[in-house]
């Protein structure tokens, strides 16, 4: 049986190498920063140089939110065309013959220089740069030393300076030097995408478990529902299905979705489709009471079939789950 947070309240009265989190921490003391001085100059022409003893120019570079941390960002910088840079699950047949780079920086850039040094783990927000290649034959390299400086910000992309150093077990340098211009691969997505959504929908499976009943769920817009903590502003609430639990006579649902105005919503792409986020960390007011909301939704959308993950964490009411649901209209 659904019922809402308000009530519920009462009833109930986050590759190749490992970097721990206060080690890659976007800080910008002196003990985190390796000395960069021993490093060359930052060159002004295009990124290039000699990987695995061949030369490398970058082609395309595409950035998204990390999947493993969504306070930092992939970094993919290409030196073969691809079809799809911005595809997360990247197959492309271009791939077998190129040689990638790749590395995670933290999301909320701003204009400043980045270092990481491996043999010391120092850094001031950096993980290491690591080559890899697929063909001829299976290779990858840590870089021992990386900067990287962002020189401007839009929100379409960044343009930046990166100098890279890496030696693999046989004592073969590479190193690349130089400007490049990376594509934001996530869009921003306006309230209104998660306000069409309202309306009614047929469960088919919950948590990979083909739904045995008929049940009828819905999404519907919820006015003035939530205050911020912060503020007396007041905003909309688009509350989707957020099942918690099914069986063959009822289902229970926490009501909860994308708040408007508050929280990162966002669209990128996936094995070729598109799929829909929201992100939203934080107090609010919710029906007059206060709530610690974490909530995480990704939305997919397969001719008609929608795909629906959720985690939720709601600390006042031990509200603790995740969830994966497909329905239909």
């Amino acid at each position: 049986m659904k019922k809402s947070l308000f009530i519920f309240i009462i009833i109930c009265g986050l590759s190749a190498c490992t970097i721990k989190k206060n080690e890659r921490a976007s800080g910008d003391t002196d003990s985190q920063k390796p000395s960069p001085q021993s490093l060359p100059s930052y060159s002004t022409n295009n990124l290039r140089g000699q990987v695995f003893g061949r030369n490398w120019n970058a082609s395309q570079v595409y950035f998204f939110r990390s999947q493993k941390d969504p306070n930092f960002i992939d970094l993919k910088i290409f030196n073969e065309p691809v079809i799809n840079g911005c595809d997360s699950n990247q197959n492309n047949t271009d791939l077998r013959k190129g040689i990638t780079a790749s590395l995670e920086l933290p999301r909320k850039l701003k204009l400043q220089e980045f270092y990481f040094d491996f043999d010391t783990l120092k850094t001031n927000g950096l993980t290491p740069l690591i080559f890899s290649q697929t063909y001829p034959e299976l290779k990858s390299v840590i870089s021992s030393q990386t900067k990287i400086r962002i020189e401007s910000i839009t929100a379409d992309g960044f343009k930046a300076a990166l100098y890279s150093i890496g030696t693999d077990a046989s004592g073969e340098i590479s190193e690349i030097n130089g400007l490049f211009e990376a594509v934001n691969c996530e869009k921003n997505v306006n309230f209104s995408f998660w306000k069409n959504l309202e309306g009614g929908f047929w469960l088919e499976s919950f948590d990979g478990i083909p739904s045995s009943s008929q049940h009828h769920i819905r999404a519907y817009l919820d006015r003035g529902v939530v205050t911020s903590a912060n503020s007396t502003d007041v905003h909309d609430m688009m509350v989707l299905p957020l099942l918690a639990s099914v069986s063959n006579n009822s289902t229970f649902s926490i009501d909860l979705g994308p708040i408007e105005g508050m929280g990162d919503s966002y669209s990128r792409i996936r094995d070729g489709q598109y799929l829909y986020f929201y992100d939203f960390a934080g107090p609010i007011k919710l029906e007059g009471r206060t709530a610690t909301i974490t909530l995480n939704i990704e939305l997919e959308e397969k001719g008609g079939l929608y795909v629906l993950k959720y985690k939720a964490k709601i600390p006042e009411i031990k509200f603790d789950e995740s969830h994966k649901m497909t329905f239909r209209k």
